[in-house]
């Protein structure tokens, strides 16, 4: 990362809430929306899910949907006082494999064409898209770093966007056994949502909520599609990655904020790197899995990921003032960030 970014504002759409404020206080209250969220023909019990509560007009198909929940995120960041001159967007959406119904007409289709309507011609912000999964917008956290080093841009807003509640990823994860379900209790619960952050170099503002201090990217070569499981190391490194860039110890880490999803695969994974990483001996590390309130929300994973710790460090209820935001995607990215106070 070139610099320290501060993160300015926070937006969120989910199961649990239909902003930011909202959705910390579900999850920090272990307040769950899970329900029977999609149908399937008989004798298939409906899909337990976590689905985000609007009217059937917001719903007209996939790509306006999901257009819907990002504008909404993206636009509570957009409160006054935290609109600059030149606004920079990036926006995560559902990865090329997955086959969204959103994207059946590729990264061109009607979803990216509705969200550049809505945002670039009309605002005139510069839009960028990434397709990365769940560790996404971390990974956009470089590249929104690097333009705003460069002047290209003042601040920028980084945006996932996504829904697992759709025929096609259904099918996916049932066909792997890796939908949650009564023969399958370590199964992926799908949900939806959109979450956003407003990030820019220190000073801008007066009250920033947090920082970023570090971002680690790393790969796993045993992702979940491949035929073995993870032992963590894509993760572990990523973890290095991001203390080492903000040269802090691993001793200051205070919180994790995971995305693990109930998943076999991801709780092995989980369980290896937390005992392989965090070796410095402490009382308890407190572990938010805001999964288990809002579902597996895929592309807005790592967006999510950053309202939660932003928001539990400037209002203070997080368990201490350093937290890290692990995340890993399907297709193997992984992504960990250094979240603390914005004066540290």
């Amino acid at each position: 990362m070139n610099l320290p970014l501060d993160i300015f504002a926070c937006g969120a759409v989910t199961a649990v809430g239909l902003d930011s404020a909202q959705t910390c206080a579900a999850v920090r209250a272990k307040i769950a929306a899970f329900s029977d969220a999609f149908p399937r023909l008989p004798p298939q019990e409906p899909v337990r899910g976590a689905k985000v509560a609007a009217s059937r007009n917001a719903r007209c198909n996939e790509a306006e949907w999901l257009t819907n929940l990002a504008s909404r995120a993206i636009s509570e960041c957009l409160v006054p006082g935290n609109q600059a001159n030149r606004v920079g967007i990036i926006i995560n959406i559902p990865e090329e494999y997955r086959a969204h119904p959103a994207l059946a007409d590729g990264i061109q289709g009607s979803l990216a064409t509705l969200l550049k309507e809505d945002w670039h011609h009309r605002r005139g912000h510069p839009l960028c898209f990434i397709r990365e999964g769940h560790a996404g917008v971390l990974s956009g956290v470089r590249l929104a770093a690097g333009s705003i080093s460069k002047g290209r841009i003042d601040v920028c807003i980084l945006c996932g966007v996504d829904s697992l509640l759709n025929r096609s990823d259904v099918q996916r994860l049932a066909g792997a056994e890796r939908l949650y379900d009564r023969g399958n209790p370590n199964g992926v619960i799908p949900g939806e949502a959109a979450a956003a952050v407003l990030v820019g170099t220190p000073g801008q503002t007066e009250r920033p909520l947090a920082r970023i201090y570090g971002i680690g990217l790393s790969f796993e070569p045993h992702s979940v599609l491949s035929s073995k499981y993870s032992q963590g190391r894509g993760l572990e490194a990523a973890l290095s990655s991001a203390l080492e860039e903000a040269r802090m110890p691993e001793s200051i880490v205070g919180f994790r904020v995971s995305d693990m999803n109930g998943d076999r695969y991801r709780v092995w994974e989980a369980l290896f790197v937390q005992a392989r990483f965090y070796r410095t001996w402490r009382a308890h590390l407190p572990s938010w899995y805001f999964t288990a309130s809002a579902g597996d929300v895929g592309a807005a994973t790592g967006a999510l990921a950053l309202v939660l710790a932003a928001t539990g460090i400037s209002r203070g209820y997080a368990p201490a003032q350093w937290g890290m935001c692990e995340c890993s995607s399907e297709e193997g990215l992984r992504g960990a960030c250094l979240v603390g106070p914005p004066r540290g």
